[in-house]
């Protein structure tokens, strides 16, 4: 059992020790000078020759949650069938919203895609500089998963302007200057060819069932048709209040059909009108800017730091060394 006392430290132990320091310092001046100096000429070079300038870039749009006309929801409402265009609600989740933008697929069509502003060439292409040789089949697909792996961990930044209601951004910081500056705006434009290929996968679909649905009741009045013609010509001038009453019915369940088939015929309408009109529930508000905003070098701040931590490492060499000195 430890039966000594805890030593117990005293500001004048703790101005003694700092006093030492300072001492020891001022003894070796010179050497922590040159220790210092070197730090700094070390970390000038990192600066110049690592270090890389990081540009940065921006786009900020806004998600109009639009909801359906007065027709054209009392049409919903009453067949169940969504043509509106809209996607659903959770394609417009803005947690879903960041995952689509940063999913690879989204960052492969932005990748891959022809740039019009680049002559047709790809960012692919001007990120790994295929004028220096094309890169294909196996070693291209191997490059383009990591390019997609580094975008999403190190380059690509998607959020929300938290005090700006629907509010979004892409912002991408990169050094290469001019794949900084079309990435953000070409992520932009793939976002909007999801929801434009989601739009008419869905309408395809709408349309399929309404077109089917129609089949159906065209064939039902036909066939209420026949019927209540050939109870007509069967009854002649001579109808019996059955017949009268069955002869109601058809024509109420005629006009029933009738009125289900013209609602289809409205929506296959407003499909048709869907399909041809571009989404409108997300605007760009702003698009980057020749010249970016850019994170230079800071070579005198590398210099600075590594000036500190040269001396730092002096210092501790010194000070044990002095330390050993006083045990001898």
């Amino acid at each position: 059992m430890n039966t000594q006392p805890n030593r117990v430290y005293t500001i004048e132990d703790i101005t003694d020790t700092l006093k030492a320091w300072c001492q020891l310092v001022l003894v070796n001046k010179t050497s922590f000078f040159i220790y210092f100096l070197a730090g700094g000429f070390s970390g000038f070079l990192y600066a110049h020759y690592v270090k890389k300038i990081i540009y940065k870039s921006r786009v900020t749009f806004v998600i109009d949650k639009q909801s359906a006309e007065p027709e054209e929801a009392s049409l919903l409402h009453y067949t169940g069938i969504n043509v509106s265009g809209n996607p659903s609600p959770k394609l417009l989740n803005g947690d879903n919203l960041r995952l689509i933008l940063q999913s690879e697929f989204l960052l492969k069509e932005a990748l891959i895609s022809p740039c019009a502003s680049l002559d047709g060439k790809n960012l692919f292409s001007l990120l790994w500089k295929e004028s220096d040789g094309p890169l294909i089949g196996f070693s291209r697909d191997i490059m383009l998963k990591k390019s997609i792996k580094t975008l999403q961990k190190e380059h690509l930044l998607v959020g929300k302007i938290e005090d700006m209601g629907s509010y979004y951004f892409i912002e991408m910081n990169h050094e290469n200057e001019l794949f900084c500056f079309h990435f953000p705006e070409k992520l932009f434009e793939s976002l909007l060819n999801f929801y434009e290929n989601d739009k008419a996968r869905k309408l395809n679909t709408d349309e399929v069932t309404i077109r089917s649905h129609s089949a159906d009741l065209q064939k039902e009045i036909k066939n209420i048709r026949n019927r209540w013609s050939f109870k007509k010509s069967q009854s002649r001038n001579l109808v019996h209040f059955e017949d009268q009453i069955l002869l109601e019915n058809l024509k109420k369940r005629l006009d029933e059909l009738e009125l289900k088939l013209k609602i289809n015929q409205e929506l296959l309408d407003i499909a048709s009108f869907q399909r041809l009109r571009k989404n409108s529930f997300i605007n760009l508000i702003d698009k980057p800017l020749i010249p970016l905003e850019y994170k230079g070098k800071n070579r005198m701040k590398h210099a600075f730091i590594f000036g500190i931590l040269y001396f730092l490492v002096a210092f501790i060499f010194y000070l044990n060394r002095t330390l050993k000195k006083a045990k001898l």
